[in-house]
């Protein structure tokens, strides 16, 4: 599958299911937080970002952000450690047990001492975050799945990844399963940049709008059927890049 953009998830409120996504931004901000997740019974917001490998805490008033740690306490830019995750992308609670769940991309492997630019590998990882460290422990690596993001039903206890194809997760293994391509109602393919369920277990998803190859437009938000990957327009967010 190709490799997927990252993407970054903005509240609507204080609830784990209820989020929206959008794209991730430039410019003045220092890094680029890649998803957003609220912790259960809490008023936490944490993000992920792939640029620091890390974990970080947000405050829901202010904007203001608190490193809490990286993924993998032992790597470094430079450095190349197997256990690194160096592109996590996709943040999700786990609402019956409470954890924090990211999907990794790609993984620093190779020589000691070789730049981790040239011995990037697709890995797959599903990862358990510590909310208190920001360490991650590895799931599962089933396969080279790249995913743009991870929504969790409330509803059904389902883990979900999604890019412009829709998996489903078993949240114990890391197994993946395709379920189908996700079609608008052209039957067009749409990449999706992010997803969250509602609190009444409908999935939608953010287009992945404005990125190469692609022309310029407004991103749409989609609801999309679990069962069969159908994407309904729910309308434009008047943005481009997403």
């Amino acid at each position: 599958p190709e490799p997927e953009q990252s993407s970054r998830r903005t509240p609507t409120c204080p609830s784990p299911s209820a989020v929206m996504d959008m794209g991730p931004q430039t410019g003045s901000l220092v890094f680029v937080i890649d998803d957003f997740e609220f912790k259960a019974n809490t008023t936490v917001l944490y993000g992920i970002d792939s640029s620091t490998d890390g974990l970080y805490s947000i405050d829901i008033t202010t904007g203001a952000r608190t490193n809490i740690g990286r993924l993998d306490p032992n790597g470094a830019p430079t450095n190349v450690d197997p256990n690194r995750f160096n592109t996590p992308v996709g943040l999700t609670l786990d609402t019956s047990t409470g954890k924090l769940l990211a999907w990794n991309n790609s993984a620093c492997i190779g020589s000691p001492g070789a730049s981790c630019a040239s011995t990037n590998q697709a890995t797959g990882d599903l990862v358990e975050v510590d909310p208190v460290t920001g360490a991650g422990t590895v799931i599962g690596q089933p396969t080279n799945l790249a995913l743009s993001d991870l929504a969790y039903s409330p509803v059904t206890g389902k883990l979900y990844g999604i890019s412009s194809r829709l998996y489903s997760i078993d949240v114990n293994t890391a197994a993946t399963t395709l379920i189908a391509s996700i079609r608008d109602a052209q039957g067009a393919t749409v990449r999706m940049s992010g997803a969250a369920f509602d609190a009444a277990g409908t999935l939608f998803a953010l287009e992945l709008a404005n990125t190469v190859g692609q022309t310029s437009g407004s991103a749409r938000l989609f609801t999309v059927n679990t069962s069969t990957g159908q994407a309904s327009e729910v309308g434009q967010i008047g943005r481009a890049h997403v």
